[in-house]
C-alpha cells in the first residue's frame, strides 16, 4: 500500500526468544513467509518489520503461538460393567496430549 511515500523495500521477520537475540527467519518482499521445523508443545514467538529508503519502521507487536498437533489415543478401554440395554467402558489418558 502507498500513501505517496517512499515504496517498501523489504520485509524482516524474527523470532522472538527472551534473552537471546532475535533471530532472522525471513527477509524479503513478501507478504507472508513459510517457516518450517517447528516442533509441537513449543511456544514461537515472531515480529515484522518493513523497511523503505528512509530506514526500518517499529517492530510490529509480538505474535505467539502455540504448536499443537493430535493427541495419541486412549490407553487400555476396558468394559466395566454391562447388561442387555447399555455398556459401560473405561480408559486411561492417552500418553501424548497434542502438546
Amino acid at each position: 500500500m502507498s500513501n505517496q511515500g517512499s515504496p517498501i523495500l523489504s520485509y524482516t521477520l524474527v523470532t522472538v526468544v527472551p534473552n537471546q537475540p532475535d533471530t532472522v527467519v525471513y527477509f524479503g518482499t513478501d507478504l507472508h513467509a513459510v517457516i518450517g521445523g517447528l516442533q509441537s508443545g513449543v511456544t514461537y514467538s515472531f515480529r515484522v518489520k518493513s523497511t523503505n529508503l528512509v530506514g526500518d519502521s517499529a517492530w510490529s507487536s509480538v505474535y505467539q503461538f502455540l504448536i499443537v498437533d493430535k493427541p495419541s489415543p486412549p490407553l487400555n478401554p476396558v468394559i466395566t460393567s454391562y447388561e442387555s440395554s447399555y455398556v459401560a467402558i473405561k480408559w486411561e489418558q492417552p500418553l501424548f496430549n497434542g502438546g
